[in-house]
């Protein structure tokens, strides 16, 4: 499993929950599997050895953290301090280079390493080179032709895209830079890379696997995506219920009752207390999220004041675009009963809103997956959400005579069909038994990895059957 990030070693999104979490699910069901991901911090060194950056050999040194993820999961680092010493992980002028080094990087662990896997799983553009290299490696030692690559897109809209250049900082020969190989409107893209070189491609839900297909999501790749529509197949993703355990959370205060729904008051309680709302009855909105346009939140700053004349109190944490932080931030001033703003990463208080919030906010223009609409269903928060990506894969609507459904849902980004789910959200929570009824129902809603896990077996088992792709 190669990523360029993951829990608890690195983390910038949803990636690291992913390349986190999907590891462990897979050593549970039988799989044996090595992790590998740049270092990031300090640990202790396993091996040395050489990969050429732009015709010179670059020191890169494998390195194993004293206790990996979980057992049967092997971590190993990839240390360079020039590349990936760094006070952030991406937003660099040498990123081309960077990352052709991690790719080449995890090419030579395979070739020179005393195990060979059956499958290499890549991640995102960072890892788009990587079943390149394996190809040729593929071509140059036959015994390593039955290595499969599987490559995962968590977000087309990320694709590594750099001048034509990096052809010669990777190393590649130039006749892959074609219309059908890595050229990229005269430029060279990594994620382009991994969709044609891989012998499978995956993406994060069943809808967009459908969407990216389509001009309209596809990111100028949609036409590679539908001549490779017979090798991409979209497999949700889970959630890491040890860390989401509405039980056994570490960060909220204990309490006695035993269901979610019971718990709930005394959540809200500690939540308003926390960010200095009042103990009102009011149903609480939360937000946890990075505040995007991508993310729907102009939408939401377009609709909250028209939504004011109802009663509720709304939380948001996350950090984003300027314009649309200034807006929230003037209507917290504005409302300062009503509405709270923090601007900020912080994880006790991400779970306090998880747990103490009635209703979930995600009106996202496009969501590849999500996962915050899957934890605040564990956590008896019901998701008001856009039906895109994941979202629409995870969320029904909510029928109140035919108890049908676990959220509210709309279906054109605008802010009046948001407010409309808002107040349909908000019309439900005023019926108490309905309210009850549902929120002990998404409760037990299974979005742990184990089927997922077992999805991503099935895939690897099947490229493991095949004859090896063709240069």
């Amino acid at each position: 499993m190669v990523s360029s990030e993951a829990v608890p070693y690195a983390k910038t999104g949803g990636l690291a929950d992913v390349a986190g979490s999907l590891p462990v699910a897979l050593a549970e069901l039988g799989a044996e599997v090595t992790l590998v991901l740049p270092f990031y911090r300090e640990v202790g060194m396993v091996e040395e050895s050489a990969v050429p950056v732009r015709g010179q050999d670059a020191v890169v040194t494998y390195h194993e953290p004293p206790a990996s993820l979980e057992a049967g999961v092997k971590t190993v680092l990839v240390r360079n301090d020039h590349y990936f010493w760094r006070d952030r992980l991406y937003g660099y002028t040498d990123e081309a280079e960077r990352f052709v080094f991690f790719d080449r990087a995890v090419a030579e662990l395979v070739r020179t390493n005393d195990w060979q896997p059956d499958v290499v799983h890549c991640n995102d553009w960072q890892t788009g080179l990587v079943p390149v290299y394996l190809r040729l490696l593929a071509e140059a030692e036959p015994r390593f032709a039955r290595t499969r690559t599987l490559f995962t897109v968590h977000n087309l809209a990320f694709q590594g895209i750099f001048p034509e250049e990096a052809m010669e900082v990777a190393g590649l020969p130039w006749d892959l830079f074609r219309v059908d190989g890595l050229e990229f409107y005269g430029q060279v893209n990594f994620l382009k890379a991994g969709l044609l070189f891989s012998d499978m491609v995956t993406t994060v839900s069943p809808t967009y696997a459908k969407e990216i297909q389509t001009p309209d999501f596809g990111e100028r790749l949609d036409g590679v995506l539908r001549e490779r529509a017979d090798r991409l197949a979209g497999i949700l993703n889970g959630i890491d219920t040890r860390v989401w355990n509405p039980g056994e959370d570490k960060y909220l205060p204990a309490v006695s009752a035993r269901t979610p729904g019971s718990r709930k008051p005394a959540y809200k309680k500690a939540l308003q207390q926390k960010v200095g709302l009042p103990a009102a009855a009011a149903p609480v909105l939360g937000v946890v999220a990075r505040l995007a346009r991508q993310k729907g939140f102009d939408l939401l700053c377009e609709a909250l004041p028209g939504l004011l004349e109802e009663k509720f109190q709304l939380v948001v944490l996350g950090v984003g675009e300027e314009d649309i932080q200034g807006r929230l931030e003037a209507l917290a001033k504005e409302h300062p009963d009503r509405i709270k703003a923090l601007f900020r990463f912080d994880e006790h208080l991400a779970h306090l809103i998880y747990a103490g919030s009635d209703l979930f906010l995600m009106p996202s223009r496009y969501e590849p997956c999500g996962l915050g609409q899957m934890i605040a269903l564990r956590y008896g928060s019901i998701p008001v959400v856009h039906a895109t990506g994941g979202l629409a894969d995870t969320v029904q609507g909510f029928d109140a005579a035919t108890g049908e459904g676990n959220g509210f849902v709309f279906r054109e980004p605008t802010a009046e069909a948001l407010a409309a789910a808002i107040r349909e959200g908000l019309s439900a929570y005023k019926k108490e038994r309905v309210w009850a009824d549902l929120v002990g129902k998404v409760v037990g809603i299974d979005h742990s990895w184990r089927k997922s896990a077992g999805q991503y077996l099935e895939l690897y088992r099947r490229l493991m059957e095949e004859e090896p792709a063709k240069s």
